[in-house]
């Protein structure tokens, strides 16, 4: 007797979310009529957007831009689907303690396309400073500017790992000061 044909495929992700830049795998089940799963069968695999994610013949699926994108696999005519959401590992609202001054320091950020925008909170003696940020990200360097009119600029420099940023501050008396940022 001849193999049974594909009547379906299912496709899935190790991960539904990933940061710009990461990777995740895609796997596929075909299935016949009777819905055995079947053995032995290619699968090709293809991205709705390779602007946002692109995916190798091997399943390995990248991160390239936000957005979220379609990952398709197909076997004998037959295709499955999933969505992927590809995020800033930027976005987000970090918060940390400045090692030498023991301020608090919280900043959100919104990051499109390496350019970065948002806000942030100094905790300062008499009264909580509001900050105005703008920066870029290049992976994994992230430099911000935090303006707050009444003080000179202050200039954040630092790399982001995971949720992690691991930085250095300097201007409007901080002089390379070590900051840690963590992110949710």
């Amino acid at each position: 007797p001849g193999q049974a044909p594909v009547a379906s495929v299912t496709v899935s992700l190790v991960s539904q979310s990933i940061n710009v830049g990461a990777t995740t795998n895609a796997s596929a089940i075909e299935y016949d009529a009777n819905g055995a799963s079947l053995s032995g069968r290619s699968i090709s695999w293809s991205s709705s957007n390779t602007s946002i994610a692109t995916i190798a013949t091997s399943g390995l699926v990248t991160g390239v831009a936000q957005g979220s994108v379609t990952i398709s696999g197909t076997s004998e005519g037959k295709v499955g689907f999933a969505t992927l959401a590809v995020v800033s590992p930027v976005s987000a609202t970090w918060s940390g303690v400045i090692s030498t001054s023991l301020q608090s320091l919280s900043v959100t950020l919104v990051e499109n396309s390496g350019v970065v925008n948002g806000t942030g909170l100094l905790s300062f003696s008499p009264s909580p400073l509001a900050l105005t940020v703008t920066g870029t990200y290049t992976a994994p360097a992230l430099t911000l500017t935090m303006t707050s009119g009444l003080h000179p600029a202050i200039q954040l420099t630092g790399t982001i790992s995971g949720k992690v940023l691991t930085a250095t501050l300097t201007g409007s008396g901080f002089t390379g000061d070590a900051v840690v940022l963590t992110r949710p």
